[in-house]
């Protein structure tokens, strides 16, 4: 079947008034209504000096069978701390679980449960301040603070958002936390189509006071209706939100286009980040195999008849999105992956400096998860031919850095 499609328009539109010109091959700052526009030319580093990452990684951690500390399961987040220790969230035993630089295990901290130091699930491990890390647990919407040696210190809860769900994005430098919680979803009262998802993004200090930031698109989603009853349907290539802490300061996106929206602790947008390239266009093969697959792996006769109706004249976009995650490097540099549409996709991430203009693109080893990035390395989840997670450092070289 042919899918229809349809334009996905960005939710926020901005009027920039024309300003002065700072670089005229790379990089046009301007100035509109006190926002700084940052219109960026697609391009690359020269050869000689082309940041990369090398193949191989120089620390791996996790075992096919093995020492039951060095197995891991459902791993979310995981840091590496000055001295070299990988701190890894593994929520697969509720532990935060502390490795040398040589992998060596140190010590395991928590289990599951829900006294003081335990988890449900420890979803995301970030460090606050010099001396302490905090661990997010989305089951029992609570923050715990330990020290950087694992010690446990006290715990907090989440903002009470009624049955609303608050989401941990991103830590900020001064140790208060990035998050946003969606606004809902009524299919009842929703015609047929695509719809946006909104959401509320804040700045929550652990402290307890929480500072809105702003209301954006954090996703999409698309109603089907079937015999009066509305259906959610998870629609492939939708545009979902990317969320980073910069410094001080909040960088979003929609994923509609190359553009991200920096705002400062105010909730004021300071900073639009731009670039001139074009989202890919999405092939009629891709979409009629977004619908294809996802009915062929039904196991019944009337679960593969309940999804061919679900997905029955949905309408694409014309094009894919053009993101899929941010990251803030430990250096203040902000890197953005491009949109896979599959596994044989390149795995590409292009790299702007704390001001919003463009350094250049890389390619990351495919299959990474990418936890955290520093000065010289890349720490993420990997898994490997057995399909066993594991934790992976590969070295990021930068020639002529520094």
């Amino acid at each position: 079947m042919m899918a229809l499609r349809l334009w996905a328009c960005a939710l926020l539109v901005f009027v920039a008034a024309c300003g002065d010109t700072v670089n005229r091959e790379r990089v046009i700052e301007r100035d509109s209504a006190g926002i700084r526009i940052i219109e960026n030319a697609d391009h690359d580093w020269p050869p000689e000096l082309a940041w990369r990452i090398e193949a191989e990684p120089s620390l791996r951690i996790g075992v096919t069978d093995g020492a039951p500390e060095y197995q891991l399961f459902r791993v979310q987040s995981a840091l590496r701390l000055e001295d070299g220790t990988v701190v890894v969230a593994n929520a697969g035993s509720g532990e935060m679980r502390f490795y040398d630089a040589n992998g060596a295990h140190i010590r395991s901290v928590g289990r599951t449960g829900t006294g003081p130091g335990e988890f449900r699930i420890v979803y995301r491990i970030a460090r606050r301040g010099r001396d302490s890390l905090i661990a997010w647990d989305p089951a029992l919407r609570r923050i715990s603070v330990f020290s950087r040696d694992g010690n446990f210190g006290r715990m907090l809860s989440a903002p009470a958002f009624g049955a609303q769900f608050f989401l941990f994005r991103d830590e900020f430098d001064d140790g208060s936390i990035l998050g946003h919680i969606d606004d809902g979803v009524q299919p009842d009262a929703m015609p047929d189509g695509w719809h946006p998802a909104i959401s509320l993004w804040f700045r929550f200090h652990l402290t307890g006071q929480l500072d809105s930031l702003a209301r954006l698109q954090s996703g999409e989603f698309y109603i089907s209706r079937r015999d009066d009853a509305p259906a959610l349907v998870p629609p492939p290539f939708s545009r979902r939100s990317v969320a980073a802490a910069l410094g001080e300061n909040a960088v979003l996106g929609t994923s509609h286009a190359w553009e991200l929206l920096t705002f400062d602790r105010s909730g004021r947008l300071v900073r639009i980040i731009r670039v001139a390239r074009a989202n890919r266009t999405l092939s009629d093969a891709e979409a009629d195999s977004a619908i294809n697959n996802p009915v062929a792996r039904a196991t019944t006769p009337e679960q593969r008849r309940r999804r061919a109706e679900r997905y029955a004249g949905i309408r694409f976009p014309e094009t894919m999105p053009a993101y899929s995650a941010i990251e803030a490097d430990r250096d203040g540099n902000l890197w953005v992956a491009h949109y896979q549409a599959g596994p044989d996709d390149p795995f590409r991430w292009s790299v702007f400096d704390g001001l919003g203009r463009l350094l250049g693109s890389l390619d990351m080893p495919p299959g990474l998860t990418v936890y955290e990035i520093g000065p010289d390395y890349v720490l993420a989840l990997a898994r490997n031919a057995m399909d066993v997670e594991q934790v992976v450092v590969h070295r990021l070289v930068k020639p002529g850095a520094g």
